[in-house]
């Protein structure tokens, strides 16, 4: 009689029991599974925001590099019109600077006091004289006399001669955004548009003009006067001077839970 109750108690399952385990197990399976799953779009979410990160910074980086070095801050109109999703500036490409004997005003040629080859022909220089007015233009033409270089240029020179007055040797750089193909592309003087960056989904360009004890100005241009990009503007008696840019831009990121726009943005200042 014992080894009867003995072989009735090692007996196998009973189906109930047998569902009752799958269950339990399946509960513990789906818990498992969906905290897998979690963590697995936590951390694909985690590497595209990183990588997007990283991938704007770099560019805004390259960006401000460039903008920083920009000749006495200058913002320009070529290669392309500076705005809203593009902006031009110029960069130095010669040394120093060279020193300009006395001209009239509105003249079309200089005379560079140097021992050295000055600007070549093609080449594009800003005068600046010693109040700080300057004049974009083109030498179209360089002579040689005793002693100095006269060179020709593209058009008449507004700025008046004082005390070292220079000529610097200048390119243009121009930045563009084209929404269509979300590329930025860059141009450098009058060379081709090369692509820059790629899946840019939003690129702006904010102008900031400050004055001493007034709030800063925004615009999403520079301030015009005539068309042409100023450095400076008057609101009544107070001058407020172009002082930064700030750049915003954005890509999208594909994870496992679906497209996230990521953004980066960054002020950079103009030298005066």
């Amino acid at each position: 009689m014992v080894r009867q109750q003995d072989s009735r108690k090692v007996a196998g399952l009973s189906l109930v029991e047998v569902l009752v385990a799958l269950a339990i197990f399946s509960i513990v399976m789906a818990i498992a599974y969906g905290a897998i799953l979690n963590g697995l779009n936590t951390h694909s979410n985690q590497e595209a925001t990183v990588s997007a990160q990283a991938k704007l910074r770099r560019v805004i980086e390259v960006i401000s590099q460039d903008v920083r070095s920009a000749v006495f801050g200058s913002i320009i109109d070529s290669p392309y019109t500076s705005g809203e999703n593009e902006v031009s500036f110029l960069l130095l490409t010669g040394g120093a600077g060279f020193a300009l004997a006395p001209y009239g005003l509105n003249t079309t040629q200089v005379d560079v006091i140097s021992s050295t080859v000055g600007p070549p022909t093609g080449s594009q220089v800003v005068i600046v004289n010693q109040q700080g007015r300057a004049v974009l233009t083109r030498v179209t033409g360089v002579s040689s006399l005793s002693g100095r270089q006269r060179l020709s240029l593209s058009c008449s020179v507004p700025v008046a001669h004082t005390t070292n007055t220079l000529l610097f040797e200048v390119t243009s750089l121009g930045i563009s955004y084209d929404e269509g193909s979300q590329e930025l592309s860059i141009r450098m003087g009058r060379g081709a548009e090369a692509p820059f960056a790629f899946d840019i989904s939003d690129f702006r360009v904010e102008y900031v003009y400050t004055a001493d004890g007034e709030a800063p100005r925004t615009f999403d241009g520079p301030v015009r006067t005539a068309g042409v990009p100023e450095r400076t503007f008057f609101s009544g008696t107070t001058e407020f001077t172009l002082s930064s840019l700030q750049f915003a831009i954005g890509t999208e990121a594909t994870t496992r839970s679906g497209t996230r726009q990521h953004s980066y943005s960054a002020q950079v200042n103009l030298l005066s």
